[in-house]
């Protein structure tokens, strides 16, 4: 399978919450499905709008802890 991180659990009000519910939203909504693939890999993940990087800190912190090497975020945006 090549889709390593997936996003699990879909939040629509998510869109509307700060600081503490976005972060909750993010730590249900992502999770590894083959961890093979990335052990010891270098990463680039790419997300297209960074908020408040609860999301982006999600999902490094589940490649790292699942074997990857290294991750690097490039964001499109911000608000």
């Amino acid at each position: 399978e090549k889709d390593v991180l997936k996003k699990i659990e879909h939040h629509p009000d998510r869109k509307y919450a700060s600081g503490i519910m976005r972060e909750k939203y993010a730590e249900t909504s992502y999770a590894i499905s083959n961890s093979d693939v990335i052990k010891s890999k270098r990463i680039l993940l790419v997300d297209d709008l960074h908020v408040g990087g609860s999301t982006s800190r999600k999902c490094v912190r589940l490649l790292i802890e699942n074997g990857a090497r290294h991750v690097k975020i490039i964001c499109a945006g911000k608000s």
